[in-house]
């Protein structure tokens, strides 16, 4: 083997070596995020457990717009909760987003989730007016954050309010939101819900067996 085809041979190996070690840190640090937000929506589930029985609560909740982590229904309204494992300080960057520790985030994390709640709600208020409730949804946008200090009033991040973990359940069962819905809505919005997630196949099915039956 000549000395130039030995070195191109092992130029070539090093260089196949550099991104395949590349392609592994992505995947690593891929990994790591993974399991920083699996155990921040562990948390905040955990604290909406603390609900009473008059709240629906569904966790991971997969619908064709994305992911909800955690959804809740009751007597206050509907609640749609994006959970974020951060550390540090949580503040608003004056252009709807947010700041970590005065810095940017990757994206506009409060934006992104509003989108997806809002195109879940049209879809959430189509299943329901199947089923007879003809009523109007609004979804309150929550970002919480179980592990950062949340220095966001109320107003400064557009369209998306911004709690610790501490302050989530006080927020949604406020006495100042109390008597939105009554049972039979909670349960008909939860359901529309699972069926726009396919958790709950029969719901748009009862609809059109109660509507033949009139």
């Amino acid at each position: 083997m000549s000395l130039p085809f030995l070195l191109l041979t092992l130029g070539l190996v090093h260089f196949g070596y550099r991104k395949l070690e590349k392609r592994i840190d992505v995947i690593e640090r891929e990994k790591i995020s993974f399991r920083k937000g699996a155990v921040g929506e562990a948390l905040i589930a955990g604290v909406l457990e603390g609900l009473s029985d008059d709240y629906v609560l569904i966790n991971d909740l997969t619908t064709p717009f994305g992911n909800i982590d955690s959804v809740v229904i009751g007597p206050t309204g509907v609640y749609g909760i994006d959970a974020k494992n951060w550390k540090g300080t949580v503040t608003p960057d004056g252009n709807g987003g947010l700041l970590l520790n005065g810095k940017t985030t990757t994206k506009n994390e409060p934006r992104n989730f509003v989108r997806t709640l809002m195109a879940c709600r049209e879809q959430v208020l189509t299943l329901c007016k199947s089923n007879r409730l003809d009523c109007d949804i609004f979804i309150r946008a929550v970002l919480a954050f179980p592990s950062a200090y949340v220095d966001t009033p109320f107003g400064s991040v557009k369209n998306a309010d911004c709690l610790t973990d501490e302050r989530l359940c006080g927020y949604i069962t406020d006495k100042y939101n109390e008597g939105k819905l009554n049972k039979e809505q909670i349960d008909i919005i939860a359901r529309a819900f699972l069926a726009l997630a396919q958790m709950d196949k029969e719901f748009p099915d009862t609809a059109s067996t109660q509507s033949a039956a009139t």
